[in-house]
């Protein structure tokens, strides 16, 4: 009987020491992209570094943006920026890296006679505070009328995927 007694006491402990709560893994835990607005922006100021993988041959680092209409529509004319504001949300901030893709309806011929039919950048951002990207229309070639599309990827994952429609001015 004592036997039996020390093995049901031992059987008891072993499973009770089982249940313990598992310690929590370090990482970002629960992630969520969410847009803020997109449309139409109105930029305050930028300053431009050569880029020979843009089709303008330009990269611009925007300072404020304001956002004229929401839309889906842009009128596409040197000056006019689209774009979005958003947030990607992570329970512990960290500095992230996001791949961001711009693809165009058709391909853009710039000045030297490259083609572009995408532009795709590696942007870094602190999560759990408000971002933007924006595309500028800062030539003429740029303004490929139909739609265009705007996709960010976390880890080789999509996770924003919006389309916008250029159109010439009347």
């Amino acid at each position: 009987m004592k036997n039996i007694s020390l093995l049901f006491l031992l059987v008891f402990f072993a499973a009770c020491s089982s249940f313990q709560p598992q310690k929590t893994k370090l990482g970002y835990g629960r992630m969520s992209f969410q847009e803020m607005s997109h449309g139409a922006y109105q930029i305050h100021s930028r300053d431009t570094i050569a880029d020979p993988n843009s089709p303008s041959g330009n990269h611009n680092i925007v300072s404020g943006i304001t956002l004229l209409q929401e839309t889906d529509t842009i009128i596409g004319k040197v000056g006019n920026a689209l774009g979005v504001v958003y947030r990607f949300e992570t329970d512990v901030p960290k500095n992230i890296e996001l791949v961001k893709v711009w693809n165009f309806p058709g391909e853009m011929t710039n000045e030297t006679g490259e083609h572009f039919n995408r532009v795709e950048r590696l942007d870094r951002i602190n999560t759990n505070s408000e971002t933007y990207t924006t595309y500028i229309f800062e030539k003429e070639f740029e303004i490929v009328p139909g739609p265009w599309r705007l996709r960010f990827f976390y880890k080789d994952a999509v996770i924003y995927d919006h389309t916008f429609i250029v159109v010439k001015p009347n």
